[in-house]
């Protein structure tokens, strides 16, 4: 196990998280969240939808993204 892997564990998510990755995401039904928050399966649909509407995903959805796979977060 890496040493990232250990200090991930080691603290809770939301603690992990810089205030500067306070990026948002509005929900089709108003409602603005932090893309951070967003359960992973709401991220994957998004950025799914956005790409079936060729729009461009955030870079912070798909940071966010990368970032679970790696540390298994959430």
């Amino acid at each position: 196990m890496s040493m990232a892997k250990d200090f991930m564990e080691d603290v809770p998510y939301e603690e992990v998280r810089d205030s500067s990755d306070d990026k948002y995401w509005t929900t089709k039904d108003g409602k603005t969240i932090p893309i951070y928050s967003m359960e992973t399966s709401h991220l994957i649909n998004t950025v799914s939808m956005l790409i079936r509407n060729e729009v461009e995903a955030p870079y912070e959805m798909l940071r966010e993204l990368h970032y679970r796979r790696i540390y298994n977060a959430r």
